[in-house]
């Protein structure tokens, strides 16, 4: 850290770049988290060849990867 603020120059520049950082990793948190749970939803007709379950639920492995994701990135110090 004292390396990216220069003698004389103010720690907003630290500030700034430490905020960047932490918003990045809110917003890729927030949309894993929804992984966590969640559903697909098919929009296709009942007539469809190939059709699909209108709901479908995520894989477990997908559920456990975004898991994961979210401990390893949000809740350990060194993320």
């Amino acid at each position: 850290m004292t390396e990216y603020v220069k003698n004389g120059d103010s720690w907003a520049k630290a500030r700034e770049g430490y905020e960047l950082t932490l918003n990045m990793q809110i917003k890729v948190t927030s949309m894993m988290s929804n992984w966590i749970g969640g559903a697909f939803i098919n929009r296709d007709k009942k007539v469809d060849p190939n059709g699909r379950l209108s709901v479908q639920v995520v894989p477990a492995e997908t559920h456990r990867d975004a898991l994961n994701f979210v401990i390893e990135s949000t809740f350990r110090d060194e993320a």
